[in-house]
């Protein structure tokens, strides 16, 4: 695999990051336990235990052996991992704990936001990253721990939505590493074709691939074992597995929505999504929606700045935010049927409510189709995406009434706006349509 080492000059080393980011190809950047403002300490199990709410804190954990998840106290989630044995007895063993998704101390967070050891532009919510353009409470988890031992590890996956993975190795006991096979972003379609001839789903995240399995598949495979102090970049929709050797190793990972990543999920990963009934996390649309917000703002200012001319820097942003206005405007008429009028609407103005299709797990941005009558125990209403619903899907009484998330007005004076920013530096024949209504 492509290696760097985290000691290069920071220009240097973020360029090359950024080089290896765009062609879609996965890295490694050793060495960051060498750094100043690495903090050892800060990163241990006795660390942990130390700053936790005593026996009440709990941890959750996948049982490598039936899959199943549960919390398990801390304390004795880590004196697990320090007794147990990287050689796994054949047949013999049930039980082995995989502590995964972990909520990321504030305190870890803290330090690798502020202590300069991590390149700045690839820390959560700096810059493309498109979770920075909606209110932080509205935003998914998106930094996460995970703490392993031998024998446990993640089977084959691609990181939610398009997303680019960040995943660093903090701490290892008794030679505690992971081993990760990797594919470049090119090759996700023919990954997941050659895990459908084995009759498995890479998008269930189910299926760990043998060492013959990966030796013939038809695509490249990149291969890592990953060490303390080094910093795994994962691509755009790249396919990899990770399975940890050794003692226990515990690793940060974060992920960030660059403004490529919205269109990519929107495009390929969503309609995927809505076939498995894999819940979307990340809100695609709605980062879409505050993305175009965004690069509208700073777009119309470069603009005034460069007294109307298409600079070089105006350019650059005017091709970020075309293909995601044209996304935006897929979005709206998804949406939007001018015959209907009128309808109830359940807008949050600020922006905390979300609402999921209860049957395939869709994030819902606009139009949806409701019922109150069918769990009237829980007083809980049945939402169905309209994807859905023209496929057939509806509640159990089979009668819902359309219902839609915020004003189209709304909607479309962002849409319309941007597109008269965009306009003033396209060419006649690159402009787009201007002033849609809602008639």
């Amino acid at each position: 695999m492509p290696t760097l080492e985290a000691s290069l000059p920071a220009p240097r080393l973020r360029i090359k990051v950024m080089e290896y980011e765009e062609k879609g190809i996965p890295l490694v950047v050793r060495g960051f336990h060498k750094l100043p403002g690495w903090e050892d300490a800060l990163f241990t199990p006795e660390w942990l235990l130390e700053h936790s709410t005593g026996l009440n804190e709990t941890i959750s954990v996948r049982n490598v052996y039936d899959k199943r998840d549960s919390e398990m106290p801390l304390p004795e989630f880590i004196e697990r991992c320090k007794n147990i044995t990287d050689i796994v007895p054949g047949g013999t063993q049930k039980e082995r704990y995989y502590g995964k998704d972990g909520i990321c101390p504030e305190q870890w967070e803290a330090w690798l936001s502020s202590s300069g050891v991590v390149p700045k532009q690839i820390l959560p919510f700096s810059g493309d990253d498109a979770f920075r353009f909606i209110p932080k409470q509205c935003r998914a988890e998106t930094l996460m721990t995970y703490f392993g031992v031998g024998g446990t590890g993640t089977p084959c996956h691609k990181d939610l939505c398009a997303s680019v993975g960040q995943n660093l190795m903090v701490h290892t006991e008794n030679e505690g590493s992971a081993v990760w096979y990797m594919t470049l972003r090119e090759d996700a379609t023919s990954v997941s074709q050659y895990f459908r001839s084995l009759g498995q789903e890479v998008d269930l995240e189910t299926h760990v691939a043998s060492e013959l399995e990966l030796k013939v598949a038809p695509f490249k495979v990149y291969m890592h074992r990953q060490e303390r102090g080094d910093l795994i970049c994962v691509p755009q929709k790249s396919c990899h597995q990770v399975i940890n050797e050794g003692g226990i190793s515990i690793k940060l990972s974060w992920s960030r929505m660059i403004l490529s990543s919205l269109v990519m999920a929107y495009e390929s990963e969503l309609p995927i999504y809505h076939r498995v009934c894999r819940p979307e996390i990340y809100s695609v649309k709605h980062l879409i929606h505050g993305a175009v917000m965004s690069g509208t703002k700073s777009l119309s200012e470069a603009l005034s700045e460069s007294d109307g001319d298409v600079t070089s820097r105006v350019c650059a942003m005017r091709d970020r935010l075309k293909p995601l206005v044209n996304a935006y405007t897929e979005i709206i008429v998804e949406g939007w049927d001018p015959q209907r009028k009128g309808e109830p609407q359940t807008w949050d103005p600020d922006g905390q409510t979300r609402i999921s299709c209860d049957f395939c797990g869709a994030e819902i941005f606009q139009s949806y189709f409701e019922c109150r009558e069918c769990d009237q125990e829980k007083k809980e209403s049945v939402s169905i995406c309209s994807t859905c619903y023209v496929e057939g899907r509806s509640c159990v009484c089979d009668f819902m009434e359309p219902v839609t998330v915020q004003p189209f007005s709304l909607l479309l004076s962002v849409r319309n706006k941007a597109v008269d920013v965009l306009n003033r530096c396209l060419t006649e024949e690159e402009q787009l349509i201007p002033d849609y209504t809602h008639a």
